[in-house]
């Protein structure tokens, strides 16, 4: 099982924690390719000196925006790959790839995901700065066993929860953390990703805006919400996505995003 972290903002780990949060989108970026064997062109074009070759190995990749996939050789040239011939080196998970039927005609490229599981990294406050807990600081990758003096839950604080301490924080001792900065023996959210895709952003269907943890504010109340395609509730997700990546990649620009579909794990089965 790998274990990799993923920083999700307040209002997303409120959404994980009430479970209305089963999907994410993340900006395919730097893409890679792995080929689990040598490939070439086809048999006329290498005849014909026009061809191409490649090693087994992990190449720099392009996905243009039919969603043909090329492999960028050490000279600069590409290579065309077919289905079968290799696999997305995806940053979230690893797993094989295919291209699968997603209905309606659609075919995405599928990651079939190993056992691979996000931990969640958020803003954070650690209680007691004198503790044995290594300082997060310098150490966020420790591993090491956590400290029992106390309950875990009663010296870490997360911005995203409500209560009266969170306006006092910044005037204590105990600042508020940058996500970055999230050790894995602090974070309380652990999830398993249980598919994983690649697809353009605004191909974001009203349901899958629904698991994004995204709410409505024209139609949403106790007892209600829409159910259809929404023009408040897509701008509620794109104005989301735009703060967040708005100046590298907006939704105006359609970019290819990883979409991990997420099954949230109780604490007393991660560490089973």
């Amino acid at each position: 099982m790998t274990d990799r972290p993923i920083i999700f903002s307040g209002s997303m780990i409120r959404a994980l924690l009430a479970r209305k949060k089963t999907q994410t989108r993340r900006l395919v970026r730097d893409l890679r390719v792995r080929l689990p064997r040598p490939v070439s062109s086809e048999f006329v074009l290498m005849r014909a000196g026009l061809g191409r070759a490649a090693k087994r190995g992990i190449y720099p990749a392009v996905l243009n925006q039919h969603g043909a996939v090329s492999a960028v050789l050490p000279d600069g040239e590409r290579l065309g790959l077919r289905p079968g011939e290799f696999h997305f080196v995806c940053p979230h998970a690893e797993g094989e790839t295919h291209l699968a039927d997603h209905g309606n005609g659609r075919k995405l490229w599928t990651i079939i995901p190993q056992e691979s599981r996000l931990w969640t990294r958020e803003t954070w406050a650690l209680l007691d700065v004198q503790s044995n807990y290594p300082d997060p600081e310098t150490t966020s990758e420790w591993t090491g066993p956590i400290p029992a003096e106390e309950p875990l839950d009663s010296r870490i604080l997360y911005r995203a929860d409500d209560g009266p301490w969170r306006d006092e924080i910044a005037t204590r001792e105990w600042r508020w953390r940058s996500p970055i900065f999230m050790p894995r023996w602090a974070s309380r959210i652990t999830s398993e990703i249980v598919s994983l895709r690649i697809e353009h952003l605004q191909d974001i269907p009203f349901y899958d805006i629904r698991k994004e943890g995204i709410g409505c504010p024209e139609h949403d109340f106790p007892g209600g919400l829409c159910v259809s395609e929404c023009p408040t509730l897509r701008r509620a997700f794109v104005d989301g996505w735009d703060q967040i990546n708005g100046k590298r990649a907006p939704y105006s620009s359609n970019p290819w995003c990883w979409v991990l579909t997420l099954k949230r794990i109780e604490k007393e089965l991660i560490h089973g």
